[in-house]
């Protein structure tokens, strides 16, 4: 009894199609290659071009220093969150204190960098986070 060609490549067909669409259904919801940077946590390397810990508010009484800070970036390292960590000292006693927000990033290779308002009499600053 001879076959008929086609009666072959039905079946043949059938196979490809389950194997690929079994291959296919192995995906996760995350990307093959994830973005460089998203979620990576960067410390504070200097303020205004000083290096840690700096003073950024001084006055006859009291003084406010930088201490540390870490920057988490965000989606394609243009945005993210910061947290910058002061020290404020009035006399004898000091008090520490955190700063945090999101804010959009200038970057390079080595760094990343914003430009952040603390407010009040803090003002406005320069922050370098290396990566």
């Amino acid at each position: 009894m001879e076959t008929h060609p086609v009666s072959v490549v039905r079946p043949l067909f059938a196979c490809i199609a389950i194997v690929l669409l079994a291959a296919c259904s192995k995906g996760t919801d995350e990307p093959l290659h994830p973005i460089p940077g998203i979620g990576q946590e960067v410390p504070l390397a200097s303020v205004d071009g000083k290096t840690l810990p700096t003073i950024i508010a001084s006055s006859a009484s009291d003084q406010t220093v930088v201490v540390s800070g870490k920057a988490t970036l965000g989606e394609a390292i243009a945005s993210g969150q910061y947290a910058i960590s002061l020290r404020h000292s009035m006399g004898a006693t000091a008090d520490t204190s955190t700063a945090s927000g999101t804010v959009v990033f200038a970057w390079t290779e080595a760094t990343v960098t914003a430009t952040i308002d603390l407010g009040g009499s803090l003002g406005i600053h320069t922050f370098v986070f290396s990566r």
